[in-house]
């Protein structure tokens, strides 16, 4: 019989991965963000054009608890700070990259109407100690902090009543998981929901899941075949390795799509909504 997996080392060793994957693209950039911040900030504006249930839901959960104060960790552009600001007492915004807090700053600046309630904070998660609020909020700026446990034990010890995590769910057919199923034996090739859930009921922490209706499509844009072939090798941490070679060329055949000038590899994802109530 297979042994249970021990989630938060899976988790943990993807993040390792890819920490070293980003660290290399972004090798003599004192702050990756600082030229790309915005181009994220415009990306979400967009995604956000369609009805997305986890907006929704948020939203109701701090109408139904008027006069709450919530915690946006990792908050990047402030997005979900601005949207949720009118439904809330106090937001604390609290992100590490300098590039990301200016585009915050103007992002506040240039809301309509005027956004009084946010206050941001500069820091990383799980090191910095913040005051305790009503609600705590991670969207998708989890995926780099290699102790999951850590990061989950200092949410649920300064929240006052639920925790919500934002998180990827790739589909099963995602090409980078056919990759890492040949690869590592198990199709994720990355931390994402489904290492976290798990993790969290290793934890003890029996979460509800909201997913959003519809699939989502990240493209990865390319400008050539072979910087995708050696970005996925990167990312698999298989520079100096060439005994999949041959499958990973396979996959990006069936699914690396030229138009232009450029070489486009769509990930389709859904984005689970994970909620608890504090544990105290």
């Amino acid at each position: 019989m297979e042994k249970i997996p021990d989630w938060l080392k899976i988790w943990s060793e993807l993040a390792e991965i890819r920490n070293t994957h980003f660290a290399l693209q972004e090798e003599g950039q004192a702050d990756h963000w600082s030229e790309n911040a915005r181009k994220f900030s415009d990306r979400v504006i967009e995604r956000w054009q369609e009805p997305d249930t986890s907006r929704d839901f948020l939203k109701s959960t701090l109408l139904r608890n008027p006069e709450s104060t919530l915690l946006d960790i990792g908050a990047g552009t402030g997005n979900w700070a601005i949207y949720l600001s009118p439904y809330a007492k106090k937001i604390t915004a609290l992100e590490p990259s300098a590039g990301m807090r200016a585009v915050l700053e103007e992002n506040l600046m240039l809301s309509k109407p005027k956004v009084n309630n946010v206050t941001i904070m500069m820091g990383k998660w799980p090191e910095t100690d913040v005051p305790e609020h009503d609600f705590s909020l991670c969207s998708h700026a989890m995926y780099g902090i290699p102790n999951f446990g850590e990061a989950v034990r200092k949410m649920n010890d300064i929240t006052r009543k639920s925790c919500f995590l934002l998180i990827r769910a790739p589909l099963t057919n995602d090409p980078l998981a056919q990759i890492a199923q040949k690869v590592w034996g198990q199709p994720n090739d990355s931390p994402n929901f489904t290492i976290a859930y798990n993790a969290l009921i290793q934890m003890g922490i029996y979460a509800n899941v909201l997913f959003e209706e519809n699939r989502s499509i990240h493209p990865k844009v390319y400008p050539s075949y072979e910087s995708a072939f050696s970005d996925i090798k990167s990312r698999f941490g298989l520079e100096n390795d060439s005994q999949f070679d041959t499958f990973i060329r396979s996959v990006l055949i069936d699914h690396l799509v030229q138009s232009e000038n450029r070489w486009i590899l769509q990930h389709n994802v859904k984005v689970g909504l994970i909620s608890w109530n504090s544990i105290r």
